[in-house]
This record gives structure tokens, sequence and C-alpha cells, in this order.
């Protein structure tokens, strides 16, 4: 038999698929029916508030502003759109470029990884380009010697977080 005869509807046949989406359908039914027999509608569409807890220390208050009529907003008390917030493309486009910003970043990263090596010889570079230098005042040294104690007295060790 030819492929495209297989599938051609053929006058009384139902298919294996058609059967099975019949049953489910039927199964699907009755369990509905059998479940909603169990549904207690005036509960469930029972719009009434919820009563208040007599031994409440704010009982009365509730029940007197429960009693209290208020008004009813409209849908013209609805405000009016706001003019200042950007529009979503505005949105996607922050969004688009933060993202190609740090892509752009990574990409550098991993062009330009730090380098550590040799650290001795940059050690002794620094010091000697610093010898030339003339040395830190006595005074100088006191005054910053006192002013990163006085820091170090006003640190507080922050609080530790719970495990």
């Amino acid at each position: 038999m030819a492929r495209a005869e297989r599938f051609k509807a053929r006058p009384g046949f139902v298919g294996t698929m058609d059967q099975t989406a019949i049953a489910l359908a039927a199964a699907a039914v009755a369990v509905a029916g059998t479940l909603g027999g169990c549904a207690d509608l005036k509960a469930a569409t029972n719009l009434r508030p919820l009563a208040v807890n007599p031994s409440s220390p704010v009982a009365e208050e509730v029940e007197a502003a429960s009693r209290t009529p208020a008004p009813i907003p409209s849908f013209a008390s609805i405000p009016p759109k706001p003019t200042d917030v950007r529009p979503a493309g505005a949105y996607k486009t922050a969004v688009t470029e933060v993202v190609s910003e740090r892509r752009t970043f990574n990409q550098w990263i991993a062009a330009n990884p730090p380098v550590i090596e040799n650290t001795e010889a940059y050690a002794a570079a620094q010091r000697a380009k610093l010898a030339s230098q003339a040395p830190v005042a006595p005074a100088r040294q006191a005054e910053a010697d006192a002013f990163a104690q006085k820091l170090r007295d006003s640190a507080k060790t922050p609080p530790r977080k719970p495990n």
C-alpha cells in the first residue's frame, strides 16, 4: 500500500490516534464530573468578609470599621499614565548596551590576563625608583601614624551573619 493511501481517510474508519484522543477526553469528563461533586460551591463563591476573632484586642475597631461605608473608587479615579517613564524600547536598548559592554570587557580581560611573574625583580625596580626620593619627615610620619591609629580605634567589626 502506498504511503499516501495509508493516511487517506476511509469511510467508517477511526484511526488509533483518534480512538485514544476520544478515550482520554471521555476519561477527563468523567473525572471532572466525579470531582465536581466534591466541591462546595456555596463556600467557594462566598464573598462575605471573614469573621473577626472576638479575642483580638482590636476586634471592636475592626467591626466598627467594617460597618462604616467607604467611598467606592471608580475607573475615573485611576491616575493617568506617567510621562516620566522611558518606553520599553529604551529599556531594551539600555540592557543591550550593558550586555555589549560586559562582553567587550570580558574579551579585554581574556586578551590581557594579569601577569604575575618575576615579582622580585619588579619590587627591586620599584625600591630603586623610590630610593632617590627624600624620606618622610618624622613629624609627618607621626601625623600619618596618629591618623591611622584613630581610624583603627573607630573601626568596628561587622556583625557576623548567622549560618
